[in-house]
């Protein structure tokens, strides 16, 4: 997996500069394949939390204050 700062450096040398898939993956030691979806990608990548946080503090005080809540 490439980071966002990867993304960035490849869709500008690409799209700006002119570089190609080829000498993009040589520079960044990474696959080819790697490239292309790196420029095919359209929006920004985000941070995506994998599992919910716990709230071991908040927790038993947010079900009090939770103005929706169904009995």
């Amino acid at each position: 997996m490439i980071g966002m700062v990867h993304v960035e450096f490849i869709k500008k040398k690409h799209l700006q500069e002119g570089w190609l898939i080829r000498r993009i993956a040589r520079h960044l030691c990474i696959n080819r394949a790697t490239v292309r979806k790196a420029i095919a990608e359209t929006e920004v990548p985000r941070y995506r939390l994998t599992c919910g946080k716990s709230a071991p503090v908040i927790g038993p005080i947010k079900a009090v204050n939770d103005p929706i809540e169904t009995v």
